[in-house]
């Protein structure tokens, strides 16, 4: 009896055990292959919301409670050579007009032509056909709102000092804006924008950013720097390049909003470096 002959005769006398084995295989074969496609699939989806949601915003400049001057981005753009787009956002509720459905903590921002540029379809958004006022999906669901259709916007009045301090006015501390909406914004169209990381859109109001500095008495303020462009920017590199190009007014700025301890810090070390 050759080889050939006893694994055969080995085979067919232990043909339950080694079809145990075979099925064995292919099931666990069958289950690594599914957990690895749907880890994909989802690991797929997660990057496709996060990039809705951050279109090609790379780094978000946006100080607690603090209000700076938006030709900072200006300079910042000028100076760095990078886009930077400076917004107003701000927390409100929403109501439509028929005044039955009501939206709270929706975001209300405040944002020019340099944002939709950094949107996800930044190349398909033409600046003159940027919309007026602008809602989400979500925030159009829950409001049963079309184009051309009305809201009533309502928002907090920025304050130097907390509502509840005894020291803050209680007087004037709301505003109401009537808005007409003149787009409904998916996905693609920068809907789902929002420097939280969550799975679930938000409430957006997209408004041109002076209409919303005038309504506030804030003309030519911002909260927020957004930067992107294709190059990675983080907060200390950008402080380095200022300082590079010196221009002291413009690392101050960044110092006294952003890194207001570290960066005088920075500066100081700077110049003493400089006097050496």
């Amino acid at each position: 009896m050759n080889h050939y002959r006893l694994s055969l005769n080995s085979m067919r006398f232990y043909w339950r055990t080694q079809a145990g084995i075979t099925l064995g295989i292919v099931v666990s074969t069958a289950v690594l292959v599914g957990a690895l496609a749907v880890g994909d699939s989802v690991r797929y989806s997660l990057r496709q919301m996060a990039l809705a949601r951050v279109g090609r915003i790379q780094f978000a400049m946006a100080p607690s409670g603090r209000y700076f001057r938006s030709k900072l981005a200006e300079n910042l753009q000028g100076k760095l050579g990078i886009a930077v787009a400076p917004i107003l956002m701000l927390r409100g509720s929403a109501t439509g007009d028929a005044g039955t459905a009501r939206a709270n903590n929706v975001q209300v921002i405040g944002v020019d032509d340099r944002f939709w540029a950094l949107s996800p379809s930044a190349s398909a958004i033409r600046r003159d056909n940027l919309p007026l006022v602008a809602v989400n999906q979500r925030l159009s669901t829950q409001l049963a709102l079309a184009t051309g259709d009305g809201m009533l916007i309502r928002l907090e009045r920025p304050s130097l000092l907390p509502r509840d301090s005894s020291m803050a006015t209680t007087t004037n501390a709301s505003t109401a804006l009537r808005l007409d909406v003149s787009a409904v914004l998916n996905d693609k169209q920068f809907g789902r924008f929002g420097l939280q990381s969550s799975q679930v859109p938000p409430y957006s109001v997209f408004v041109p950013i002076s209409l919303l500095q005038r309504e506030l008495g804030m003309e030519g303020k911002a909260n927020t720097l957004l930067i992107g462009g294709g190059q990675v920017l983080t907060l200390p590199l950008a402080l380095v390049a200022a300082q590079r190009s010196g221009d002291q007014a413009l690392a101050a700025s960044i110092c006294l909003l952003f890194l207001a301890p570290t960066g005088f810090l920075f500066l100081l070390v700077g110049r003493w470096l400089r006097e050496l």
